[in-house]
């Protein structure tokens, strides 16, 4: 297990999840957006369990997302498209 401080709290999680994480995480502020963990992942890490999933959020639109991951299956709700780990 590894580790990244997250903007409120530690967030430990295996190696393979908290790279993929890492690496979405680059790439999106890296075009100027924000990227944010939501959803049970966040109720899983604050109870100390390992999510089975991740959901995301980003201020990207929808078609900014498309344009900086062509290559990932993106699934949408509420207007914004999630990366799905």
């Amino acid at each position: 297990m590894n580790s990244l401080n997250g903007r409120f709290f530690k967030i430990t999680l295996p190696q393979d999840i908290l790279q993929t994480i890492r690496d979405i995480a680059s790439v999106v502020r890296a075009k100027g957006y924000d990227l944010c963990i939501v959803g049970g992942a966040v109720r899983d890490i604050v109870s100390g369990k390992v999510p089975h999933d991740v959901d995301m959020v980003s201020s990207a639109t929808p078609g900014e997302l498309e344009q900086i991951f062509p290559d990932i299956q993106l699934s949408g709700y509420f207007s914004k498209l999630l990366p799905r780990l």
